[in-house]
């Protein structure tokens, strides 16, 4: 998943952090909707089989998804993709996705940018205080 960090085209950069960040932030929430039956069908196949399935947000750390929105914040010139990325790791922080070293990068980063960059980045007031309560 490195086109994340190295994809030209910007709005695809931060189209891709923000979905991430949403798939993160759902990833623990049960669906309480009308699944299809061919859904319902695979499920049951699934679990009968003893197929074991992995949580979404490890899945995405497998494959370098969230490391990859990690490169791209170090990399990145673009402060809408940076305010949607940082959003994406906190929340991965917040399900104990991170190793320690990536968590200091992160919390590099956020304090590397300072309240103005912060602000400049829409992550000021209760944003920022979130934030930083969960890199505390």
């Amino acid at each position: 998943m490195k086109t994340i960090a190295t994809d030209s085209a910007t709005v695809i950069r931060r189209k891709a952090a923000f979905l991430i960040g949403t798939l993160i932030m759902q990833s623990g929430e049960k669906y309480e909707g009308d699944i299809p039956k061919a859904v319902v069908e695979l499920i049951k196949e699934r679990t009968n089989s003893g197929e074991v399935s992995e949580p979404l947000v490890d899945g995405l750390k497998r494959e370098g998804v969230i490391g990859a929105l990690l490169v791209g914040l170090k990399d990145s010139e673009d402060v809408e993709y940076e305010e949607n990325a940082i959003r994406a790791l906190v929340r991965a922080v917040e399900r104990d996705v991170l190793s320690p070293e990536e968590v200091a990068e992160v919390k590099s980063i956020w304090t590397m940018w300072g309240s103005s960059g912060q602000a400049e980045r829409g992550l000021d007031g209760q944003d920022g205080q979130d934030i930083e309560k969960v890199l505390a």
